[in-house]
């Protein structure tokens, strides 16, 4: 009887063992799984100028107000990513957590917007941030036009617009959304490639209320 019981516990402890070995062989053996990176992209410019310059200036009221444009694209997008430290070398508590979207389907017409998460890290990456909080995040915008002039802002007002971000660490991969992303805007990309008449009609069109609104969907996208 005890003979029996010896070869059972013995039994037991073989399977045991071989249990644990081969859990601890799926572990050693795991590859996380290759990364499938997507993006959508879409953008939309409204302009709409002052009614005063209807009877200010005809000309250029005739040329702007009401003038759409707009961009679709699917995996056209480049996403960066990157952290900015006080001390390059050793990131901090006052590390910010920079993502960087740049879409390339309209030739040489590219718009660039930079998004910077103050104060943050991969670590404690918030699931959504309200894009009109000036405490948590910089927007920073660029327009590259056909002449090869750019448009630039490096404190830009976002009028609304929700950025939702996860981050998967096995994968070292961030997925998400910005969701109305809308800015002020004060030019017209198609036509606007003269800086000089940007600086001069740029007021005007910001004035009657144009905005930029960007939508945005990723998905596994390799962090730097």
């Amino acid at each position: 009887m005890h003979s029996s019981k010896n070869i059972v516990a013995a039994v037991l402890l073989v399977v045991g063992a071989l249990t644990i070995f081969s859990c601890r062989r799926d572990r050693d053996d795991y590859t996380p799984a290759p990364l499938n990176p997507s993006v959508e992209f879409s953008l939309r410019d409204t302009l709409k100028m002052d009614p005063r310059y209807q009877s200010l200036d005809p000309e250029l009221f005739a040329r702007y107000n009401g003038k759409l444009y707009s961009v679709n694209s699917a995996n056209k997008t480049s996403i960066r990513t990157f952290i900015s430290s006080p001390n390059a070398n050793i990131p901090s508590n006052e590390s910010d957590l920079s993502i960087v979207f740049t879409d390339s389907s309209v030739a040489k017409l590219y718009p660039s917007i930079h998004i910077m998460l103050l104060k943050t890290r991969l670590d404690n990456l918030q699931a959504e941030y309200d894009l009109t909080d000036k405490m948590k995040v910089k927007i920073e915008t660029t327009q590259r036009f056909t002449d090869g002039s750019v448009a630039l802002d490096f404190a830009e007002t976002a009028l609304a617009g929700t950025l939702r971000v996860q981050y998967d660490a096995a994968r070292k991969a961030i997925s998400g959304q910005v969701i109305n992303l809308r800015m002020p805007l004060e030019f017209y990309t198609p036509e606007d490639i003269s800086m000089i008449s940007r600086s001069a009609n740029g007021l005007a069109i910001r004035a009657g209320g144009s905005t930029r609104t960007v939508q945005l969907r990723f998905n596994e996208i390799k962090v730097d």
